[in-house]
């Protein structure tokens, strides 16, 4: 049962998961570079609107990788949208197969250091896709990732929006059902 969202706030993809989560009524977070620096300057909305956690002061280059191993591991699996090759979300995409912040290696056969799926929005059946991915993966918390373009990201809150809605066999948590669905997963009631 998918019960949260989290991203590292970029505009585009990142943005486009976290807007699609609340329009769901999921709840929202993420680790984001420190006074949420976006492509298009500042974001304070990040963590008033959608309870990211900034990161301390630094370098920039080094917070965003800083931002997105945070994101990859507070998450039970990773969504990468990527049309096309971008330095930064194919690391993103080498370090949940590896653990390593690098390109993905070509003709890797171990498993996935952590769950995640690659979606290009012009393929088709990415809905199913990603629907099957998240409940073979049992995904609590999602992170979503990808290219930063904002015209790229309507796409991607659409395509979500579809994926993660819920339905009659799938099951999506409200926000006020987020803690005691936690405690029901625990055993404790």
């Amino acid at each position: 049962m998918l019960l949260k969202v989290i991203s590292g706030g970029q505009t585009g993809a990142d943005q486009a998961g976290l807007e699609a989560a609340e329009q769901l009524g999921l709840e929202t977070g993420g680790t984001a570079p420190h006074k949420y620096i976006t492509s298009k300057g500042p974001s304070s909305e990040l963590g008033t609107r959608f309870g990211l956690r900034e990161l301390p002061s630094g370098n920039l280059s080094q917070m965003y990788v800083t931002r997105s191993i945070c994101n990859i591991r507070d998450s039970d699996a990773t969504l990468i949208f990527r049309s096309y090759s971008s330095p930064d979300t194919d690391k993103t995409w080498g370090y949940c197969m590896t653990g390593k912040w690098m390109m993905p290696p070509g003709n890797w056969s171990y498993p996935p250091f952590r769950p995640f799926l690659v979606i290009d929005l012009q393929d088709t059946g990415n809905v199913s896709r990603i629907q099957e991915f998240l409940h073979v993966n049992q995904v609590f918390i999602l992170n979503v990732a990808g290219h930063r373009e904002e015209t790229f990201g309507k796409g991607i809150k659409e395509l979500l929006l579809e994926a993660l809605k819920p339905s009659p066999t799938r099951k999506v948590a409200k926000k006020e059902e987020y803690y005691p669905a936690i405690r029901e997963l625990l055993g404790f009631e």
